[in-house]
């Protein structure tokens, strides 16, 4: 009797277990619709926002969108509940079926219109098919789920903001959020008119206290575009104040270096471009050099002069002259990193690449000395050094013909690296000290 109970309980049950595992997935549902057209209506006639996914066939982030976000139950129920969505892809291939073909012309109306160039790219439009929102890029699940809430909140809609700020009517401090939101889409014009309008008009008209904080200096600094900006001077003429409050040495020298290579030197070293290439023109320093000076002065000629010969050096693969500068910026400058100039890399950091630097490109015995006693300090001035600096000082005392302590050195390194790409160099350059080849570039 209970057998027959509990196999009728499981009749009753069994179709609501099968329909449970055949449910379909609450994932987003984009809608299968003939053209721009028609969404457009049916979003009107439902009250809906739209979500378009521009994506490419080529695309692997629009690819891993699809595998990774859009399937996921707490994206869909989102999604769907909020947005009419469609996908349109807007390049063309022979694999094409009829639907795809059929949204070629307003694919590339869309692309016109709203200026699409990146892939995968997300508009959000109101109900009465108007753009309200924008975004770019692969996004995980999280920050997908994120934009796709704000895209519905006129206080984070994009192009809402740009509106009210086009009216005047957008108070300065929501101005910030707006540049970082026209920044994250590549909207650069628009960004650098509002920074500069919340630099000049309200951030310069504080009190020094009020100013001089690190995050009002950073975004200057991030949105400081030239010598002729009225911040520029923060830097220049009061930069002894601005790297106090950024705790920084250096932060508005290497601000103002940046300035002057842009607007002083790069025009001068690769303006003709043509001449570059076919090696038949060559800097005029002396000129570059009075300009400087006559603008700013004799020390910021000298050094930046310094910079642009180096980096025209390495060019031209002149190498005795290369190292030969790359010391003297050493001694007179301090270390430095050419990939990131004007960065914040630490002593350690920027002693340990000034030395790899004249290793890989010096033959000169006192270069190579002085390489070493910069690797070293390095290692001496942080405890827990990285092994990359012990590599680098291997890599040096083998150059200088010190194999014995060079290989000592390097099994050093490789026994205390974790990281499995940087433990294969090291046992590459162990290799090759054990039989005598080379770690550096031969050509």
């Amino acid at each position: 009797m209970i057998l027959n109970r509990a196999f009728a309980i499981f009749l009753f049950l069994f179709p609501h277990f099968l329909f449970a595992q055949n449910e379909p997935s609450t994932g987003v549902r984009f809608q299968d619709l003939p053209d721009w057209k028609s969404v457009k209506a049916k979003a009107q006639k439902e009250n809906r926002y739209i979500l378009v996914d521009c994506f490419a066939s080529w695309c692997k982030p629009c690819k891993e969108m699809d595998k990774d976000v859009y399937p996921l139950d707490s994206i869909g129920s989102f999604v769907n509940d909020h947005y009419l969505s469609v996908k349109i892809q807007f390049d063309s291939t022979t694999d094409d079926n009829d639907q795809i073909k059929a949204w070629y012309a307003d694919a590339n109306y869309l692309e016109k219109e709203y200026k699409i160039k990146d892939y995968p790219t997300f508009l959000f439009f109101s109900p009465d098919g108007n753009l309200i929102h924008r975004s770019t890029g692969y996004k995980d699940p999280g920050r997908f789920l994120g934009i796709v809430r704000r895209a519905l909140d006129p206080q984070h809609q994009y192009y809402t903001l740009l509106e009210t700020y086009r009216q005047g009517k957008m108070p300065f401090d929501k101005m910030v959020y707006l540049t970082d939101l026209a920044r994250s889409i590549d909207d650069n014009k628009v960004a650098g008119e509002v920074a500069h309008n919340y630099i000049d008009n309200y951030l310069l008209k504080q009190p020094e206290k009020e100013l001089y904080t690190q995050k009002n200096l950073k975004f200057i600094a991030d949105h400081l575009q030239g010598s002729k900006d009225k911040a520029f001077q923060l830097f220049y003429i009061h930069g002894a104040s601005a790297d106090a409050a950024m705790k920084s040495g250096n932060f508005s020298r290497n601000l103002v270096d940046r300035i002057i290579e842009r607007e002083e030197i790069n025009p001068g070293l690769y303006g003709n471009q043509e001449a570059l290439q076919q090696n038949k023109v060559n800097p005029d320093w002396n000129e570059i050099h009075k300009r400087i000076k006559e603008k700013y002065n004799t020390e910021c000629a000298d050094r930046n002069l310094l910079w642009a010969k180096i980096q025209w050096l390495e060019y031209k693969h002149d190498w005795p002259e290369y190292c030969r500068n790359v010391v003297l910026k050493v001694e007179r400058y301090g270390p430095y990193n050419k990939y990131n100039p004007y960065g914040a890399d630490s002593k350690e950091e920027l002693l340990n690449y000034s030395a790899w630097e004249v290793f890989r490109r010096s033959t000169d015995t006192i270069q190579l000395k002085k390489a070493l006693e910069w690797s070293e300090l390095s290692i001496k001035s942080q405890p827990t050094y990285p092994t990359q600096y012990m590599d680098t000082y291997a890599n040096i005392l083998y150059k200088l013909g010190r194999s014995a302590e060079a290989t000592s050195m390097e099994e050093k390194a490789i026994s205390m690296e974790s990281a499995e790409v940087l433990t294969k160099d090291y046992k590459d350059n162990l290799i090759k000290i054990k039989k005598g080849e080379p770690t550096w570039p031969t050509k």
